[in-house]
């Protein structure tokens, strides 16, 4: 589960990523920390603060309004209804088979982004992705496979780069344009 910050955002791809945004009016808000014990007044300047807050990260980070409904697949106005009853209709819709249904997919997906991370991350690690005289690119078509593409001037740059994704993967293979590598 990923909370807030933008999270709607990250996971737009992921078509089986159930994006909920939760609202309640300020009056609502400031009732809420008042009984939690906050002085009124504070309860706004925080409120106030989160917001605003918020909205500039969403707005610098992706571009958009956070408060933009099409962002979201539910929105709850808890100004009229109670935690327990919107906690259970979230609930029921992450249980259904329309959400469970694409699950597989989305774990797919985030193995695929997880090894072109880890590929990316080995490259940076050994240099070889911070120089003037290296333009890799890294990408994973499928499970368990990356693609390197890109240029070096020497040779022993492009041997170096083959090892280290052999380190990941265990596997080289080649053709002529993409170098190709495949996990075990």
């Amino acid at each position: 589960m990923f909370v807030g910050r933008g999270s709607a955002l990250l996971l737009k791809t992921f078509n089986c990523a159930l994006r909920v945004r939760v609202h309640a009016s300020v009056e609502k808000r400031i009732q809420n920390l008042v009984n939690r014990g906050y002085p009124k007044e504070s309860a706004r300047l925080a409120i106030e603060r989160s917001d605003h807050e918020r909205s500039a990260f969403i707005q610098f980070a992706f571009g958009v309004n956070w408060s933009y409904p099409k962002l979201y697949d539910l929105v709850f106005n808890m100004d009229k209804l109670s935690v327990d009853l919107v906690v259970n209709m979230i609930l029921n819709v992450a249980r259904s088979n329309e959400i469970e249904a694409c699950s597989v997919d989305a774990l797919r997906s985030i193995a695929m982004m997880a090894l072109a991370r880890r590929a990316e991350a080995a490259l940076m690690e050994a240099g070889l992705s911070l120089s003037h005289s290296v333009t890799l690119s890294v990408s994973v078509p499928a499970p368990g496979r990356i693609e390197l593409t890109g240029a070096v001037q020497e040779r022993t740059m492009r041997e170096r780069a083959e090892q280290v994704l052999k380190g990941i993967t265990g596997v080289v293979s080649v053709d002529n344009k993409v170098r190709v590598y495949s996990a075990v």
